[in-house]
């Protein structure tokens, strides 16, 4: 990937591979009372749990096609669920706990 500067210079970077085409994995209810449930992740693929400052809240590997995540515990706000497949590919889900 080239990047060209105001100046005329250019600047070589890395390729990052990001698969805009698979759109199945899905996340639901939004907003959430108490669980959160993932579709459509690939058994084996990582899934974690961020608050929206960063702080890592839950990390395991998923283990059936539909996930559930107890919720109940956390404080309303903004929640982020970061999917990374055993290929690489990664997807963010945002959510909202009541």
């Amino acid at each position: 990937m080239v990047q060209y500067d105001l100046d005329g210079t250019a600047k070589y970077g890395n390729v990052a591979y990001v698969n805009i085409l698979n759109n199945t994995i899905k996340l639901f209810p939004n907003p959430v009372a108490d669980v959160v449930t993932v579709t459509g992740a690939p058994v084996g693929s990582m899934l974690k749990l961020f608050s929206i400052s960063g702080q890592l809240l839950v990390e395991r590997a998923i283990q059936n096609q539909t996930e559930r995540i107890n919720v109940s515990q956390l404080t309303s706000g903004t929640y982020i669920i970061h999917i990374v497949e055993k290929s690489g590919t990664t997807k963010y889900l945002k959510f909202v706990k009541k």
